[in-house]
C-alpha cells in the first residue's frame, strides 16, 4: 500500500485529500474507495504472485495497482469509457 501513490488516482482539485481514509469522487459519480476498504478487500483475497484475478469495474484502477504491486495478474473490465480512459494501469 506504501507503494501505491493513491493521489495519482484522483482529481488534482481533491489530491490535497488522497491519503485520508475517505472515498474521495473521482467521476461520473463514483469514487476511489477508502484505503482501509482497500486493504480489507485485498486481504480477503489472500493475494500471492501470479494469482489471476478478475476485477469487474475498474474506477479509478487503484484497487488494480494494489494488486498488481503485489504480483497478481489482473484483467479489469470498465464499461464506463471516461472511467476506464482515466483509469492508471500499471504492469507492476
Amino acid at each position: 500500500m506504501r507503494n501505491i501513490k493513491r493521489h495519482l488516482f484522483v482529481p488534482p482539485n481533491i489530491r490535497q485529500n488522497a491519503y485520508n481514509d475517505c472515498a474521495l469522487p473521482i467521476a461520473l459519480g463514483q469514487t476511489i474507495s477508502q484505503p482501509y476498504i482497500a486493504v480489507y478487500m485485498t486481504e480477503q483475497l489472500k493475494p500471492v504472485p501470479g494469482l489471476k484475478v478478475l476485477e469487474i469495474g475498474t474506477r479509478s484502477g487503484y484497487q488494480t495497482a494494489i494488486l498488481a504491486a503485489l504480483g497478481c495478474e489482473v484483467y479489469s473490465i470498465e464499461l464506463l469509457e471516461e472511467l476506464a480512459s482515466g483509469a492508471i494501469c500499471s504492469n507492476g
